[in-house]
C-alpha cells in the first residue's frame, strides 16, 4: 500500500502545480517564474538542474504520483533561503512537510515529542538550532542549498547539495550603484508593485533605503512604550517624513509584553530568539497590510557592528610586537585598555574559526561559551561550534585567505545564515495569512555582497575606526537616494530592554507564572533565574515555549495553510478560513 503524504504550506502566495500526475508545489520571492520552470521542465531531474539559477529565496516540493498513490518525493531549499521546509512522519505515519514550525509540531502528538539531544546546546549558544536539527527529534529541517529524494516504495532517502554562495561579478569602484541596481531588480521580482506592499519602516539605513525604490508603498511603524527605545520611534517618524510615505503605527504597552511574546512563541512553535518578535506579531496580527517588505539582513552582508574595532585590531597586531603588546596592555588609562582589547581580539584571531571562541563565533553569537558549558559541558559546546562552522563553511565558495579577513567575513556569514531574524518574521506573518519579502536576503543581494573582497566588503577604507564607516555601500547608496537622511547617526537594534522588565518590569514574575527549564543547574539559579544573567533571556524563552508548545496537546494547524493530500489521489483544501488571499492554482501540465 502506497504512503500518504501531506504538504502543508501557510505561504498565501503559494502555487500548487498539478503536471500530468504528479503534484509541484513553489514558494519563494517570484513563485510565478517557478511555476514557469516546472511547466517547462522535461523531469524533476532537469528542475534539480536548473533550479539554483532562478530560486532567488526559494522551497519547492514535488511528489511523484503512479496508479497506486505517492511514490517519492523530493524537497528543494535555496542556497540563500529564510523560508523553512521541515519534515516529520505524522502519528499515522503519513510523511508530513511543511513550511511552518508550529504546523509541523502540530503533526506530533505531545506525548510523544521529544526534546532533540543538541537543541539545549544550540539554543543556548545559538538560540536556534543548526539545520538539519531542529528543537524536536521528530522533525527535521532541509539544509540551505540542499535537494532530498524520498523513494517511498524502498523507504530509501538521498539528499544532494544544491548550489552554494559565492560572488558572480566584477564590481567596479561604483559599488553602491550596483548595490541600487541589484537592489531595484529583486524588489521588482518580489513586491508585486509598490501599492501592493507595505514597508515594514523602523527609520534605519535598511528599510529607509527599501522606501526609497517603494514610492507609493504605505508604511507600518511600530511604536512600543518602553522608553529604552523613545530614539528608534524618532527615527521612524523622521523616515516617514522624509520618505512622504502614508504610515500606520502599531504600538506594543510593556504591560502586554509576556502575554504578546507567549502568544508569538506559540505561533511560531519555536522559542523566540529575538526580543522585538512580540511587536512584529502585533503588527501583523493588527495591521492591515497584506504583504510587508522588511529590510532585514543588510548588516550581515554589508557590515555588522564591531568591524570597525576589529579592523583596528588587525592594524594594531601588524604593527605591534607580542612583547610590546603586552607592555602596553599594564598602561593606565584609555591607552591600556584599548591595547587589551586589541589584543583579546587578535588572540580570539588567532584561534580556528570552528572553535567556539574565536573571533568568527563570538562575532555572530554574543554567547560566553565558557558559561554553556556549566550548563551542558564542554564537549557539546565544541562539537556544536564546530557543526555551525562547518555548515556555514561547506556552503560558499571563494573564502579569504588572509586569517584576520576570514575570522571577519565567517563572522558575518555566520551571521547570515545562523541568525534566524527574517525566518521568524516570516513565520510570524504566516499564521496571520500574510506574506513577508526581505529583498537583501536574497540570493542576488548575497552575491553581490560576495563579489567585493572581503577585505573592502564591510568598512570604507579609512584605518582610523573613527574615520571609517561600517556598512559604507548601503549607506553611500541612500545618501544619494534620499540626502536629507543622516546615515551617520547611532545605529538602533530593536532590541527590548530585557534587563529592566526582568529586574523592575513586565518580566519580573517570569519565572512565578513559567517554571524554569529542567537542566538549569542548581549552581546556576542565582545567576541566571533569580537574576539576570548572561542566559537569563534564553531561559525565559524556553520556559515559555515548553508550557504553550512542547508540552501543548491542542496545537492545530494554522488557519489559511494550504493543505495538498496525497494518497490515491490529491486533494487541496485550505485549513479554517483566516480570510487570506491563498493564491493556489491548480495547473495540468
Amino acid at each position: 500500500m502506497a504512503q500518504a503524504v501531506r504538504l502543508l504550506f501557510a505561504d498565501p502566495r503559494v502555487e500548487v502545480l498539478e503536471r500530468d500526475s504528479d503534484v509541484w508545489v513553489v514558494s519563494g520571492v517570484d513563485p510565478d517564474r517557478l511555476a514557469s520552470l516546472v511547466a517547462d521542465a522535461p523531469s524533476a531531474a532537469a528542475v534539480r538542474e536548473s533550479i539554483d539559477d532562478v530560486a532567488e529565496d526559494a522551497v519547492v516540493v514535488h511528489v511523484a504520483m503512479d496508479e497506486a498513490g505517492p511514490a517519492a518525493v523530493d524537497a528543494y531549499r535555496s542556497v540563500v533561503s529564510n523560508r523553512n521546509c521541515y519534515h516529520c512522519r505524522a502519528g499515522d505515519g503519513t510523511l508530513v512537510l511543511t513550511d511552518q514550525y508550529r504546523n509541523a509540531v502540530s503533526q506530533v502528538p505531545a506525548a510523544d515529542r521529544t526534546v532533540a539531544e543538541t537543541a539545549v546546546a544550540d539554543h543556548l549558544l545559538f538560540r536556534a538550532p543548526v539545520a538539519p536539527t531542529t528543537y524536536l527529534a521528530e522533525i527535521r529541517a532541509l539544509e540551505h542549498g540542499t535537494w532530498v529524494h524520498w523513494d517511498l516504495g524502498s523507504g530509501e532517502r538521498r539528499q544532494a547539495r544544491v548550489g552554494t554562495l559565492a560572488g558572480d561579478r566584477d564590481v567596479d569602484a561604483d559599488r553602491p550603484a550596483a548595490l541600487g541596481e541589484t537592489l531595484e531588480a529583486v524588489l521588482e521580482k518580489g513586491s508585486d508593485g509598490p501599492s501592493a506592499v507595505t514597508n515594514m519602516l523602523s527609520g534605519g539605513v535598511d528599510s529607509t533605503l527599501a522606501g526609497t525604490y517603494l514610492d507609493d508603498a504605505p508604511a507600518v511603524v511600530m511604536e512600543p512604550d518602553a522608553p529604552e527605545l523613545a530614539f528608534e520611534c524618532q527615527y521612524a517618524s523622521e523616515a516617514v517624513e522624509l520618505l512622504d510615505a502614508d504610515a500606520r503605527a502599531v504600538t506594543l504597552r510593556e504591560a502586554d509584553y509576556l502575554d504578546q511574546l507567549a502568544t508569538s512563541v506559540e505561533r511560531l512553535g519555536f522559542p523566540s530568539h529575538y526580543s522585538a518578535t512580540a511587536v512584529m506579531d502585533a503588527v501583523f496580527g493588527t495591521d492591515d497590510g497584506r504583504r510587508y517588505v522588511n529590510g532585514e539582513g543588510a548588516d550581515a552582508l554589508f557590515g555588522l557592528t564591531g568591524t570597525k574595532g576589529f579592523r583596528a585590531a588587525a592594524r594594531f597586531d601588524d604593527l605591534v610586537s607580542r612583547p610590546m603588546t603586552g607592555a602596553l596592555t599594564s598602561l593606565p588609562g584609555s591607552l591600556g585598555e584599548y591595547a587589551a582589547t586589541f589584543a583579546l581580539q587578535a588572540e580570539r584571531a588567532r584561534r580556528r574559526p570552528s572553535h567556539p571562541e574565536s573571533f568568527a563565533q563570538q562575532f555572530a553569537f554574543f554567547t560566553d561559551p565558557a558559561v554553556v558549558a556549566e550548563f551542558v559541558g564542554e564537549a557539546p559546546v565544541r562539537e556544536r561550534a564546530r557543526r555551525q562552522y562547518e555548515y556555514v563553511a561547506d556552503r560558499v565558495d571563494g573564502l579569504a585567505d588572509d586569517p584576520w579577513d576570514a575570522q571577519l567575513e565567517l563572522g558575518h556569514l555566520l551571521s547570515f545564515f545562523a541568525h534566524n531574524t527574517v525566518t521568524q518574521w516570516r513565520q510570524l506573518a504566516y499564521a496571520h495569512g500574510k506574506s513577508l519579502f526581505a529583498p537583501f536576503n536574497t540570493r542576488s543581494v548575497a552575491r553581490l555582497s560576495q563579489s567585493i573582497p572581503a577585505s573592502e566588503r564591510y568598512a570604507d577604507g579609512h584605518l582610523l575606526p573613527q574615520r571609517s564607516t561600517t556598512k559604507y555601500v548601503p549607506k553611500r547608496l541612500l545618501d544619494r537616494r534620499l540626502p536629507a537622511y543622516d546615515t551617520d547617526k547611532p545605529k538602533g537594534g530593536g532590541v527590548f530592554p530585557r534587563e529592566r522588565f526582568f529586574e523592575s518590569g513586565c518580566l519580573e514574575d517570569v519565572f512565578d507564572r513559567y517554571e524554569p527549564p529542567s537542566y538549569v543547574p542548581a549552581s546556576m539559579y542565582e545567576g541566571h533565574v533569580e537574576s539576570w544573567g548572561p542566559l537569563t533571556w534564553n531561559l525565559v524563552t524556553w520556559a515559555v515555549w515548553r508550557d504553550h508548545v512542547l508540552e501543548n496537546d491542542d496545537l492545530g494547524v494554522l488557519d489559511g495553510t494550504t493543505e495538498v493530500w496525497c494518497d490515491g489521489d490529491v486533494q487541496v483544501d485550505r485549513a479554517g478560513d483566516s480570510g487570506a488571499e491563498i493564491r493556489t492554482d491548480v495547473q495540468s501540465g
